[in-house]
């Protein structure tokens, strides 16, 4: 109940009736009729069938909105007697039918197109009005209702007439009270049901037996039980069986939640130090990106910085060019006085005897100048030479100087040997740096082929195999190689070579699906494949799951690891028949074995013996088991930095003979 907290009037507090009103209702015919109790207690007398129970039956309609709660005259003892149609109706007793000898109903309203009923009572508690009203008619032969809540005090005779089946009325009563703000000041609802359930949110009633209770109590005439009529009608039906298992689930939740929260509380203290590193990564980041954007702008600032000082500069070097240009003006003219002064001197020198003389010596010492300054420059260039050969710089004497020149002839002829032998030298040097950088150009080749697939199978069989993928138009895992499926167990990796020297052929093979069986063979006829490649038809049904897996620990099956995949019983079933080896470090025990290996690659099959030991069969660049490249790429990386260094070191000792010989 919406109750003011500092009421001090208790006959204020709650909502209390302030009117009720009621139009075509029963025996109310033609106009409003109205009571007005304004929140005080009243009694309602009159003689009998005056219209009392008619009354309060329009009040239970508007309180008790669900026909299955309520009943109509009930202190009369005829319940059914009088529904929502016969009031609406408005039925006031029977006449007898002399000729159809049968009882008739008599109504104050026959015509149902034109029966309208309106019911409202206005509620009040302190200053605020809550307006329930309730309107009925007949469409179609059947009775409408609508349920209308308002937050104001409304009127039959000013808010609902005139009245009509088209819902004329309706549309004035949203217009006379719009909106306020996000507020419905009027509800229209259809539903008994959505309008019960609204009306005990304003009321403040805690559930719906608040209507039933209502309702019997206004039919109550005889009280046997009371005990009983609490129970029945003011308790709710209560489970207490599952009210416990609620409380029970409940108290396991919040136990779980209890302990959740704790764990969380204790999770946050773990993770407390590392908040407190990224915060700290973030304040870092942040100075770093203030640093940053300080690095992007310097060269702005500095540019800046370059033009004004620039500018400044190109300012005054313009003044400085300004005085320039006037002393230039003045030198100019003095030239020019000079110059003719020069002149008349040459002219008076000419024409005397001694002038004569002095032009002719210094002609002469012209051309004395220009020999002195040749053989300064051959002098020059002799000491220059005679430094480099350790000779005597400026020799006094011929015979000196004939010495010298014989050394010089003997280097000379030494040189020219050296030369010889460097150009021999440089072109061995080239032809080692080709090859290394032939090398190199495939190591990196093969490394840039690595990195783009993810298997250790480079070359031809690679090559053959990507041009049969492209003809078909299929992927690898289609078509794949053995090796592809295949890898040395981590814990058997001392076995590596060993193994990968026997299965190396093995893994090259390609395993043909049935279904692309006919397309590979005819590609493989028609075209020259530049290499050889050795397949495999697999057909699903046809393989044959091992019936016996060994157990023993030196067999080359348990050394191995086997990818996932469609074909790896088959692998698994073709190692086993045709791989069985026994993997042993003991001589003995191999020399007992029909088919044995040794880590050393000494393979046993029976009475034939193997052990292949070129270089390119036990590179480890040549491995092609395992479906990664990561050791094969770490491989060639250092065979990269390996030939860097054997050419770097090429280099130097080719360099270092050079010197030794010319010293």
């Amino acid at each position: 109940m919406n109750l003011s907290l500092f009421s001090t009037k208790p006959g204020e507090s709650g909502f209390r009736l302030n009117t009720f009103e009621i139009w075509n209702w029963g025996t109310f015919d033609g106009q409003s009729y109205k009571i007005e109790p304004l929140g005080e207690t009243s009694l309602l007398t009159g003689a009998n069938a005056s219209g009392k129970t008619t009354l309060v039956d329009g009040m239970l309609t508007l309180l008790v909105p669900e026909r299955r709660m309520r009943f109509y005259n009930q202190t009369a003892g005829s319940k059914g007697e009088r529904t929502e149609d016969s009031y609406v109706m408005g039925e006031y007793g029977e006449t007898e039918n002399e000729d159809t000898n049968s009882k008739e109903t008599k109504k104050l309203r026959t015509d149902k197109s034109k029966a309208h009923s309106v019911l409202l009572a206005v509620f009040q508690n302190e200053s605020n009005f809550i307006t329930l009203a309730q309107a009925r008619w007949f469409s179609g032969g059947e009775l409408k209702r609508v349920f209308i809540l308002a937050y104001k005090q409304l009127s039959i005779t000013s808010d609902f007439s005139p009245f009509d089946n088209n819902g004329d009325w309706k549309r004035r009563l949203k217009q006379k009270y719009p909106k306020q703000g996000s507020k419905e000041i009027l509800h229209f609802l259809d539903s008994p049901g959505e309008y019960g359930r609204l009306m005990r949110k304003v009321f403040g009633m805690r559930s719906e037996k608040a209507h039933t209770l209502f309702s019997q109590t206004i039919g109550l005439k005889v009280l046997g039980d009371l005990n009983e009529f609490v129970r029945v009608q003011m308790l709710e039906e209560r489970d207490s069986e599952s009210e416990f298992q609620k409380i029970r689930t409940y108290f396991k939740t919040l136990n779980d939640a209890h302990k959740a929260i704790e764990k969380a509380h204790q999770q946050i203290e773990l993770l407390h130090p590392i908040r407190e590193k990224s915060v700290l990564i973030v304040n870092i980041k942040t100075s770093l990106a203030i640093f940053e954007s300080h690095k992007n702008i310097a060269p702005l600032w500095f540019a800046q910085k370059q033009e004004n000082l620039i500018n400044s500069d190109l300012i005054e070097k313009m003044n400085e060019e300004k005085l320039l240009e006037s002393d230039k003006i003045n030198y100019e003219s003095e030239i020019n006085q000079l110059s003719e002064q020069e002149r008349e001197l040459d002219i008076q020198i000419k024409n005397d005897e001694v002038g004569k003389q002095i032009s002719s010596l210094e002609r002469r010492n012209k051309e004395l100048e220009i020999v002195k300054a040749e053989k300064e420059e051959e002098v020059r260039r002799y000491n220059e030479l005679a430094e480099i050969l350790e000779l005597q710089l400026n020799p006094q004497s011929k015979e000196l100087f004939d010495e010298q020149r014989n050394k010089a002839i003997s280097k000379k002829k030494k040189a020219v040997e050296v030369l010889d032998q460097n150009d021999h030298d440089r072109v061995e040097a080239l032809s080692r740096k080709q090859t290394l950088d032939q090398n190199f150009d495939n190591i990196s080749n093969e490394l840039s082929l690595l990195r783009n697939q993810k298997n250790n199978i480079t070359g031809s069989p690679a090559r053959i195999r990507s041009e049969i993928l492209h003809h078909l138009g299929v992927t690898e895992k289609e078509i794949p190689f053995v090796g592809e499926l295949i890898k040395v167990r981590e814990e058997a990796k001392e076995w590596e070579s060993a193994i990968e020297r026997l299965l190396h052929n093995f893994a090259l093979r390609l395993i043909v699906p049935d279904e692309h069986y006919q397309t590979v063979n005819q590609y493989v006829n028609q075209n020259d494949l530049r290499g050889r490649i050795i397949y495999h038809k697999f057909n699903k049904k046809e393989v044959v799951p091992a019936i016996f897996q060994s157990h023993e620990e030196k067999e080359l099956i348990n050394k191995l690891e086997f990818r996932s995949s469609n074909f790896t019983e088959w692998i698994r079933s073709e190692i086993q028949r045709n791989y069985d080896y026994l993997c042993t470090e003991d001589l003995e025990e191999f020399r007992l074995s029909k088919k044995a290996i040794l880590k050393s690659g000494l393979i046993k099959n029976f009475g034939r013996h193997e052990k292949d030991d070129r270089p390119e069969i036990r590179n480890k660049q040549e491995f092609v088991l395992g479906w990664t490249t990561r050791k094969k790429l770490r491989h060639s990386g250092q065979m990269q930095i390996s030939l860097v260094r054997k050419s770097l070191k090429s280099i130097t000792k080719s360099h270092t003979s050079r010197i030794s010989r010319l010293e």
